[in-house]
């Protein structure tokens, strides 16, 4: 079973379910968006890091940010198992029908 944070302390996803049971609506609010800023407190000095490295490699040219946006979303794709040929009778339409990109 997962985890999840829950202030300041990590709980698992058993106990947090029986504790979901005696809980108002306002405790599950208060208690999600502890444990929500805990995860993105958690996550900011990632966040930095990856600003950090897209940066470095756009000063350098060794990619532009549009190449990095592109090959991120490649990457994305990938990780799916997606393909672009998913994509293509979309795309048509969009730029045939809404004359998007032509």
């Amino acid at each position: 079973m997962g985890r999840f944070p829950l202030g300041d302390k990590m709980t698992d996803l058993k106990s947090l379910e029986q504790q979901d049971k005696k809980l108002t609506r306002e405790e599950h609010i208060v208690n999600y968006l502890k444990a929500l800023n805990t995860i993105e407190q958690a996550i900011e000095p990632y966040r930095e890091h990856k600003l950090a490295l897209k940066k470095h490699y756009a000063e350098n040219s060794f990619l532009t940010r549009e190449d990095q946006s592109k090959l991120l979303r490649a990457y994305r794709m990938a990780q799916k198992g997606e393909e672009l040929e998913d994509f293509e009778e979309f795309i048509n339409v969009i730029k045939t029908k809404l004359k998007v990109g032509v």
